[in-house]
């Protein structure tokens, strides 16, 4: 019997299918931060293969059908939240809708430093992308898994796959996390506005610390850390200067993710005053 889940990522509403009742528990567990949403004709779907689906049930490593899928949901939802600014970010919330942003390449730290501040008590709102109205710059949270990388492994072991999700992983993968495991985290209240964007670089050839960026400096490394920028409403331009003028962006050179954590709460706090 071929079973079917719906849910929402910025806007985009998408089925996966064709699975069993555990590999269906799996989904809806890695899946549980996303917005629930009825599946209707026209939705982006995803089947998966019998082959694929035993893999989940088991946690076989014989390939990364969950990773390969989160990523296909990511792409559905730069559909879904095309027109706005993207940034390749991550983002943690305060109960007062707050948001602190944090904007890198791959391998700068944003998943390693989120799980440490989730773990802290702050709000997940994002491991991959930070999805601003162009004008308000109200943030859509998007609760997607959070992805850590062999590199971020070994200062997170209890994020470990386990028993309740066998996520399949052959050795060197990133692990899928379900934001439901990151900690006691509250939910993100229903309007996320951003109070400070940090631009993460890690590195062991460069003392740790952080400086203020000016209005071009924060514009110009927000437009380098973004997605489909020229379809952006209004003008890229024009969203990315908003962004320079009404947030404050640092830069941040770290190799600790406990030490860049106290960080950036004391950099929060300084802004907030």
């Amino acid at each position: 019997m071929v079973s079917s889940s719906a849910w929402s990522a910025l806007g985009q509403r998408f089925t996966v299918s064709g699975g069993t009742p555990a590999a269906d528990d799996s989904l809806a567990l890695l899946l549980g931060g996303l917005d629930p949403s009825p599946a209707t004709e026209g939705d982006e779907r995803f089947e998966l293969t019998r082959a694929e689906t035993v893999a989940i049930d088991t946690g076989l490593p014989v390939t990364d059908v969950l990773t390969g899928l989160v990523g296909s949901i990511n792409h559905a939802a730069l559909d879904g939240g095309e027109g706005n600014l993207l940034l390749h970010a991550a983002a943690v919330a305060r109960p007062d809708g707050g948001c602190l942003v944090l904007c890198g390449a791959s391998g700068s730290g944003k998943s390693t430093l989120t799980a440490a501040l989730v773990a802290g008590g702050l709000g997940y709102v994002t491991d991959e992308t930070v999805c601003l109205d162009p004008v308000s710059l109200r943030i859509t949270p998007y609760r997607k898994p959070l992805s850590l990388k062999v590199g971020a492994q070994q200062h997170l072991p209890h994020l470990a796959p386990s028993a309740e999700l066998p996520v399949p992983h052959e050795e060197g993968s990133a692990w899928l996390v379900a934001p439901s495991r990151l900690g006691p985290y509250p939910d993100p209240p229903e309007r996320l506005h951003p109070d400070l964007v940090v631009f993460l670089t890690w590195s062991t050839a460069h003392p740790p610390g952080v400086r203020d960026l000016t209005t071009g400096e924060t514009a110009f490394l927000a437009g380098r850390n973004s997605s489909r920028l020229a379809v952006t409403k209004g003008g890229p331009l024009t969203a990315l200067a908003r962004l320079g003028h009404q947030v404050p962006g640092f830069r941040m050179h770290h190799h600790d993710s406990d030490s860049a954590a106290a960080a950036v709460h004391d950099l929060w706090s300084e802004v907030a005053r």
